[in-house]
């Protein structure tokens, strides 16, 4: 075998988690031709990767001397960070930029460590300039976020603020960390705190008398919260109050012509309406507010093909109550978007009347899915998953060390199916991150199933497919988020999702906790109690009914677990009855009742407690053991458990 050949089979094996095999492989190379650079480097990497640093650095920088490229320095530079050498990692990374100004990976680790020691203005300059050197493409927004959630600054977030803003513009699953930094940025500001304290604590006179003051006036003109609201809910009561308050008092003024020609909340206003939009326009809504959007409605009727210059500001107020696609007049607004200069506005037509229409197109029986589309609800993700591809055998290999032993076998193209995948974003997931992976989602919601094909074609991600209905058996690995099914048939349920995985085939399975029942129970009595129903209008009241009540109401801890900060999610709280409960030993049974094998748990602080428990069972897969442990402490797992399963050979 040529030394090129060793060279590949060592990388795969790292990637496999076969970390020994790859060292011997390594070794046999740097002991043949001590001057081997890349062997050398590769070694060098791999010991610092599996802990052996003080060695590893050594291999790390015979390697850079024999070839000193800024690659190689900015690797041995990362090496002395995880040896907690900062000073030599310093001189490294300044290394790496001398050889080649425009090594952005140099000017990124660097400005990492700069503000890690303090250095907040150099350093936040060096993460500045890796952008620059990248021209802003995805993997620099990559780097970008991993070097702010390192260096966990502030100071440097607040230098960066024109960067982070640039980031959210440009689509990528990097917008997620950004917006963790956007609104530690637009927080930071101290009258802003003091109403959003007001606003967490529901005092909503406060809150209005500062709706047309300076600070809101600040925060409407930024372009970091309207970017943060266009990407992604907002998962922030205080922000909820403050955002439904500002929404009220825009569609009043706008209603009574208070704004001028040459507004400048146009963006702002853009996002708020996208955040609506996203949170399937959820948020409370009053009766002055609506009779002037009812008003609105019937003016913009007459507008949309002899605009005026506030025009754009009444569209997107529009869109702040409910998707413009349900106006009657959705085509004219499309057309009129589409020639305006504003990126926001445009973007905002094509969110809420574009998508909306592929997506009925993408489903092959419209005819049937009108009715059901406007009786659901869906979690409209924006930028995709992040990509790590690896093998599906590594992952198991990492997540079931004792099982890589025995190996797996048939998992070199596996075929995935995704039981429940909602509006598609886990089926995508897995496909985009699994080597040689295809990808089949099965959803019943027609609203998400036309959603994810949507997202799946958009994307180019030709190795997913969306269906109603499960397309047959013999699939490698069924994953199923939520167990769906009768609350007292487990076994059934599971009997469903068993019959789609081939023999020696795996599942990766959620299902509700019995501890969780009386708490998920008593939410679904206080809907029934109340009157409420699974309507838009149903659950924005079932939502006020809730944050209304006694903070010391014992079930409502249970809504931690939900994403009540949306319509769907609310949905699953409040009406959805589909889903069967167990403890350990009723999912012990309904294993049995298949001969399916559990290999365990995914709950990491229950593994921490099962492992104090039981010190000598490192596989943690004994299920009366987990019982006793449950017996204990019956909330451990709520509101579900996530476990992995075999079926037998």
């Amino acid at each position: 075998m040529d030394t090129d050949t060793e060279l590949q089979e060592s990388h795969a094996l790292w990637r496999q988690g076969d970390y020994d095999g790859a060292e011997r492989i390594l070794r046999a190379i740097v002991r043949r031709d001590p001057a081997h650079v890349d062997a050398t480097h590769e070694l060098g990497a791999l010991l610092v990767h599996v802990g052996q640093h003080q060695l590893g650095v050594s291999l790390l920088k015979r390697a850079a001397s024999l070839e000193p490229s800024a690659s190689r320095l900015n690797a041995l530079g990362l090496a002395h960070v995880a040896a907690g050498d900062l000073g030599q990692a310093l001189t490294a990374f300044r290394a790496a930029v001398a050889v080649d100004p425009e090594f952005a990976e140099g000017y990124n680790s660097l400005g990492r460590v700069l503000v890690h020691g303090g250095h907040i203005e150099p350093g936040a300059g060096a993460l500045a300039r890796a952008l620059q050197v990248d021209e802003y493409d995805g993997p620099a927004w990559d780097r970008f976020c991993a070097a702010l959630r390192e260096a966990n600054s502030p100071a440097a977030n607040h230098l960066l603020a024109d960067e982070i803003a640039r980031g959210l513009s440009v689509a990528g699953a990097h917008r997620a960390d950004l917006v963790t930094f956007a609104i530690g940025v637009v927080t930071a500001d101290t009258a802003l705190q003091v109403i959003l304290r007001a606003a967490g604590l529901g005092d909503i006179p406060t809150v209005r008398t500062h709706v047309t003051g300076d600070t809101i006036a600040r925060v409407m003109a930024g372009p970091l919260l309207a970017r943060v609201l266009s990407v992604g809910v907002l998962p922030s009561r205080p922000y909820e109050v403050l955002l439904t308050e500002m929404r009220r008092h825009l569609a009043l003024d706008i209603q009574a012509g208070q704004f001028a020609a040459n507004h400048d909340k146009l963006p702002f206003l853009c996002g708020l309406a996208q955040q609506c939009f996203l949170n399937g326009y959820a948020w409370h809504e009053q009766d002055d507010e609506m009779a002037a959007i009812r008003a609105l409605v019937d003016e913009t009727a007459g507008e949309i093909e002899h605009p005026t210059p506030t025009t754009p500001l009444r569209i997107a107020v529009l869109a702040a109550y409910a998707p413009l696609s349900s106006l009657p007049y959705a085509a004219g607004i499309a057309r009129y978007a589409a020639a305006q200069a504003s990126p926001e506005l445009r973007d905002l037509a094509c969110a809420q009347i574009e998508e909306p229409e592929r997506e009925r197109r993408l489903l092959s029986h419209a005819a049937a899915s009108d009715n059901e589309r406007r009786a659901s609800a869906c979690v409209r993700w924006v930028d995709p998953p992040p990509v790590q591809l690896v093998a599906l055998t590594a992952m198991l290999g990492l997540r079931f060390p004792d099982l890589r032993r025995e190996g797996f076998s048939g998992l070199d193209a596996p075929r995935i199916l995704v039981h429940g995948c909602g509006p598609g974003k886990d089926a995508i997931a897995w496909a985009r991150n699994v080597e040689n992976a295809s990808v089949a989602g099965v959803e019943a919601n027609l609203e998400e199933l036309a959603f994810a094909r949507r997202k799946a074609e958009e994307l180019g991600q030709t190795n997913v497919e969306f269906a109603a209905a499960a397309p047959g058996g013999g699939f490698d690995l069924v994953a199923c988020p939520v167990l769906r099914g009768p609350a007292d048939d487990a076994a059934s349920a599971l009997g469903a999702l068993v019959d789609c995985v081939r023999p020696g085939g795996l599942l990766h399975v959620g299902v509700r906790a019995e501890a969780s029942r009386s708490y998920i129970t008593a939410a679904r009595d206080f809907a029934r109690e109340g009157g409420y129903d699974d309507t838009a209008a149903g659950v924005r009241a079932c939502r006020q009914g809730f944050f209304a009540l006694p903070d010391d109401t014992e079930w409502k801890a249970v809504a931690a677990h939900f994403d009540l900060h949306t319509r769907a999610g609310c949905r699953v709280l409040f009406f959805d009855d589909e889903t069967p409960y167990v403890t350990i030993p009723a999912l012990a049974a309904a294993l049995d009742a298949h001969s399916v094998e559990f290999i365990g748990f995914e709950n990491e602080g229950a593994l921490s407690v099962y492992r104090n428990a039981f010190p000598r069972d490192e596989t943690a897969r004994d299920l009366d053991a987990w019982a006793r442990i449950e017996e204990d402490a019956p909330a451990l797992f709520m509101p579900m458990y996530t476990f992995w399963a075999r079926t037998p050979a």
